[in-house]
């Protein structure tokens, strides 16, 4: 038999869907907290069980932050007259998600009787999230039980944070390992430069995904190993798009670009990393009107693709062109980085040995820079 929603779910998920259209936000209610707790009380005294109104409230707790609406989550998480484990755990993940760590601990220290591995994984993945490896390291070592998500997070922390050695140690004393498992370590031996290391447990594995191979198909690349590499590319089960861009990055950090640009035209599917790695791959090899020719063809471009043009113009001289295709760049409304400005300057004083200041302040003018004395 079918179970059907219960309708007081069905009324918050049609509150939900109203957003910001939501005539609440008109006299400053923030929408879904007053609104959403006012239908869970109305089935409170409806007589609903507990269990019920809990899953719903965690239900859109959850999704309010994923979408990064943390205040909306933690209103709504505040007023619910009952709460779980699954409640903290979502709100705690939230914070630590968005890099509120202070209010984490907080809410974390607050749970108490309510924490599980879940409430204890949540906040462990936000410090090793920031990089916070000693208060990662205090919450692993206190947790009652952990699971294998909290082992995993653990080794990615050390090995995001250089420490391989403390990620291999650990790696091996993980009880039941899980695809993820080696795959982390494999990529942060890959990544290391110990790709004998990261060949050997490659060949360990009983189960691998199109992660494991890219992992190990990056690692070989990356270390110069093409031919072992390409062996690879070809006995993959199945290939996705970063499988495809792992393998023509190799050729093109290794000066193969001929071998990329055939294997870049072979793609089933490209994504905007595809391109921006061959337009980067041309450059390193001097060839800028390939790298041009690529760069006009692509439907969409972001910061790296023009970065990558503008630094290539400007490594090779060609300092008009540099500057002009940055005013392009601010024209097509895509915001500089630092990797742009520091392009750009070099550009700008190559300039000026050959420029009138007048002109070179007109140029300045353009990129809208402001400069401060040195």
């Amino acid at each position: 038999m079918r179970q059907l929603m219960p309708q007081s779910l069905v009324r918050l998920l049609r509150l939900k869907s109203l957003g910001t259209r939501s005539p609440l936000l008109a006299h400053g209610i923030h929408f879904p907290s007053f609104a959403a707790v006012a239908v869970v009380n109305t089935d409170l005294h409806r007589g609903l069980p507990f269990r019920t109104l809990v899953s719903q409230a965690n239900l859109l707790i959850t999704r309010l932050s994923r979408q990064g609406r943390i205040y909306d989550a933690r209103q709504l998480f505040d007023r619910t007259p009952e709460r779980d484990h699954i409640s903290w755990a979502s709100l705690i993940a939230a914070y630590a998600r968005a890099g509120l760590l202070k209010e984490a601990q907080r809410l974390f220290d607050r749970s108490d009787a309510l924490r599980d591995v879940v409430t204890w994984t949540a906040l462990l993945c936000g410090y090793a999230r920031a990089g916070h490896i000693h208060e990662a390291e205090n919450v692993f070592c206190r947790m009652p039980e952990k699971n294998v998500v909290a082992w995993n997070t653990m080794v990615s922390a050390y090995a995001d944070n250089g420490m391989v050695d403390e990620a291999v140690e650990l790696f091996y004393k993980i009880p039941i390992r899980n695809v993820v498992s080696w795959n982390t370590i494999i990529s942060a031996l890959a990544q290391s430069g110990r790709i004998e290391e990261a060949c050997k447990l490659f060949s360990q594995m009983t189960e691998r995904n199109v992660v494991s191979w890219t992992a190990i198909i990056s690692g070989l690349s990356q270390n110069g190993k093409l031919d072992e590499a390409r062996g690879l590319f070809e006995r993959m089960p199945e290939r996705n798009v970063v499988s495809w861009n792992a393998m023509i990055s190799g050729y093109s950090l290794n000066q193969k670009i001929h071998q990329a640009f055939i294997l870049f035209e072979a793609m089933p599917v490209r994504n905007m990393t595809s391109w921006n790695i061959m337009i980067a791959g041309y450059i390193r090899n001097g060839d800028l009107v390939s790298a041009r020719k690529l760069f006009d063809e692509m439907d969409e471009r972001n910061v790296v693709s023009w970065t990558s043009l503008i630094s290539g113009y400007a490594q090779e001289g060609l300092n008009e062109l540099a500057l002009n295709t940055f005013l392009e760049m601010l024209a097509d409304n895509v915001q500089p980085n630092a990797e742009t400005y520091a392009s750009v300057l070099a550009a700008i004083s190559n300039l000026a040995a050959h420029l009138e200041g007048l002109q070179v302040h007109q140029i300045i003018s353009k990129t809208k820079f402001q400069f401060s004395a040195c």
